[in-house]
């Protein structure tokens, strides 16, 4: 008797699980895929976000000041690592040829230590300052070119303004509606007169 019962339970899962699948394939039947048809056209164009970075003036400024500020910082790290490695050899030389005081090599680990704390302080403060001061600043520059962007296509009657390049969803553009090159000469004459 159970094990009717279990066949009857089974048996009727499956007509049930059975009919769903008819009624989705005759939904999916009933699916036309189709472009949105819109009265008067839509005007779509693109800009390369790699090359918006190439000639952005302001981006490229921004970026020449980070790079050099970047350079003095990890000069400064450097310069700090170097004195840390010859403190090092230093007090590893002298304990290897067992020519160090018992006073001598604590003033040795005091030094190291202290150097240590040094580039950890360094990196934790200045470096970590940095980096929040160049987040900011890419924060800004992306704003800017939010908002440029916008004024940019109502004035050209532009409906869709795309991002291209890396990280993108874009597979392909046509080349005829890359507008990237006018879009940062935009930019830069706006950029001009906000200077003023």
């Amino acid at each position: 008797m159970k094990k009717l019962l279990f066949v009857g339970a089974v048996a009727a899962s499956l007509v049930a699980c059975k009919s769903g699948k008819k009624e989705d394939k005759a939904e999916q039947a009933d699916i036309k895929t189709e472009a949105a048809n819109i009265e008067g056209g839509v005007k779509i164009a693109y800009y390369i976000l790699d090359s918006v970075a190439e000639n952005f003036d302001v981006y490229k400024t921004e970026l020449e000041v980070f790079e050099k500020e970047g350079a003095k910082l990890q000069a400064q790290l450097e310069g700090m690592q170097a004195e840390y490695q010859s403190v090092y050899v230093s007090y590893e030389d002298g304990a290897r040829k067992q020519i160090l005081t018992p006073n001598q090599m604590a003033s040795y680990e005091q030094k190291l230590g202290a150097l240590q704390q040094k580039m950890g302080d360094f990196q934790n403060t200045k470096m970590v300052a940095f980096q929040q001061k160049q987040m900011d600043a890419t924060t800004a520059i992306q704003n800017k070119i939010t908002k440029y962007s916008e004024e940019f296509s109502k004035q050209n009657g532009i409906d869709l303004f795309f991002v291209s390049g890396t990280g993108t969803q874009i597979a392909y553009a046509n080349p005829g509606m890359d507008l990237t090159v006018k879009f940062v000469a935009y930019m830069n004459e706006q950029e001009k007169t906000v200077g003023k």
